[in-house]
């Protein structure tokens, strides 16, 4: 057995979404996101490593016939854990649930018909089996399961890029590792609906050059420069998509311990008097002048002493804002929307993200407890 170019090309794919499976579950192993990341991850190196049996099929399938078809129940993981993905990454307080289990109906039925049909068998049969191209089984798991790959993948990526662009319109601003999140998810969901698209159309190309040598190639090198393209952007942005900073981690502030202190008791008597989170375009520069400090210096406090970055800091005021104005309008009969901008949100999206946040309850269902 020889290795060639797309043995290669397959062998650095799988280095590099190792790395990025290891980095997800070390560093980040119990956010629910960067699990379903990791899982999408592993599907890929088991694909990839089947692809490398059937570079080599003469060899391996005369040697190891047990090895056929291990790994084709796992393109039907693709589209649910890039999904899961996404949704984990862009709802708040995201919470994986039986029902969530309905993602992988596809993928479960497909191990209960190879398991019927195939790896029950012995090798001998197995070899029989697959080299009877005229065969149903040939049909059912070689064409018909990648095209019903290829729907379910579209469909779950357009999902995945609804809710991105359903959470990028929730919010007016954001923080810069909020930002940091959004151009990591989208690198990913994006970068893979391309590639998807270009392997769709080099499927159907396939039909018209009838050369499945060239068309596998050009599969490969689209997917090893979206993988090599992921490498690049998780040394740009975090490859966990974490908001937050350990606060864990010693800082070193450019003011006096005591002076911050002072600095904290200054700033939440002027958020309780003043009240400048109602004002939807408050900036951290803003705020900041208040005190004749700079934005930088104030960012440093208040994730130092309040564990928040500026936009979760002025959200809780609000949300503490919004509770106060649902309270009172059992009375005053004042709907949600008016309370919305009351409390300076700037729209129904983001309060109703937020709200979730820090609550855990949506805020019909908050104002419904209080009755």
């Amino acid at each position: 057995m020889v290795l060639g170019f797309n043995d290669i090309l397959h062998f650095i794919a799988i280095f590099q979404l190792l790395i990025l499976t290891f980095v997800l579950v070390k560093k980040g192993g119990k956010r629910i996101s960067n699990l379903q990341l990791a899982f999408f991850f592993i599907a890929q190196i088991l694909v990839s490593l089947q692809a490398i049996y059937w570079e080599h099929y003469e060899y391996f399938l005369y040697h190891y016939p047990h090895l056929a078809h291990v790994a084709i129940p796992f393109i039907f993981l693709w589209g649910p854990t890039m999904y899961l993905y996404v949704k984990s990454e862009t709802t708040s307080n995201f919470k994986f649930k039986w029902i969530h289990f309905g993602h992988f109906v596809i993928f479960l039925t497909a191990i209960v018909y190879l398991m019927i049909s195939f790896y029950t068998r012995s090798g001998t049969a197995k070899i029989l089996l697959l080299g009877n191209q005229n065969s149903s089984f040939i049909l059912i798991s070689q064409v018909w399961m990648h095209y019903i790959m290829i729907v379910q993948v579209f469909v779950y990526n357009v999902a995945g890029i609804w809710s991105v662009r359903k959470y990028e319109s929730a919010f007016k601003t954001i923080s810069p590792a909020e930002r940091n999140k959004i151009i990591w998810v989208k690198s990913i969901l994006y970068g893979y609906f391309i590639a998807c698209m270009l392997h769709i159309g080099n499927t159907l190309l396939e039909g018209v050059v009838n050369n499945r040598s060239q068309t596998f190639l050009i599969d490969y090198v689209i997917f090893f420069i979206y993988y090599t393209y992921i490498i690049y952007q998780s040394l740009i942005h975090s490859p966990l998509g974490e908001i937050h900073r350990n606060t864990n981690k010693t800082r070193v502030l450019t003011m006096s311990d005591s002076q911050a202190k002072q600095l904290v008791v200054k700033l939440d008597s002027f958020m309780m008097k003043e009240k400048p989170f109602l004002n939807f375009e408050i900036t951290l520069k803003q705020l900041a002048e208040r005190f004749n400090i700079r934005d930088r210096q104030l960012s440093e406090v208040i994730n130092e002493y309040k564990q928040q970055n500026f936009y979760d800091f002025i959200n809780q005021y609000r949300i503490e804002e919004a509770k106060t104005l649902i309270r009172t309008s059992i009375n005053t009969k004042k709907t949600i929307l008016e309370i919305i901008y009351e409390s300076g949100f700037n729209s129904k999206t983001a309060f109703n993200v937020a709200f979730k946040k820090y609550t855990c309850q949506t805020p019909t269902q908050y104002r419904n407890s209080l009755q």
